[in-house]
């Protein structure tokens, strides 16, 4: 699939979850600056608690633009979430 109808597809199949509460296109292609080489990169915002929704709703998406090749099962908190729950120390 052509990457404006992967990003269109990914984008239609997430809008409308409540779970979902922002989704931005990010890295190359949000800035503009793709190539023929770029994968396509995404940004959610999720409700807090709604991580486990989100990744199956996330897989069935990528999934409708093309065969998953490679997929890695969540396992815990992401360091990116234990990050934005800890309290810096100052």
């Amino acid at each position: 699939m052509e990457s404006t109808a992967s990003i269109k597809t990914i984008a239609h199949e997430l809008e409308t979850r409540p779970d979902i509460k922002a989704l931005f296109l990010s890295g190359s292609y949000g800035a503009g600056l793709e190539d023929l080489h770029s994968d396509i990169d995404f940004l959610a915002v999720i409700g807090n608690g709604h991580t486990d929704q989100f990744a199956k709703s996330w897989r069935n998406a990528v999934g409708l633009v093309g065969e998953i090749v490679l997929w890695r099962e969540r396992r815990g908190k992401g360091w990116f979430e234990s990050s934005l729950r800890s309290r810096p120390t100052v």
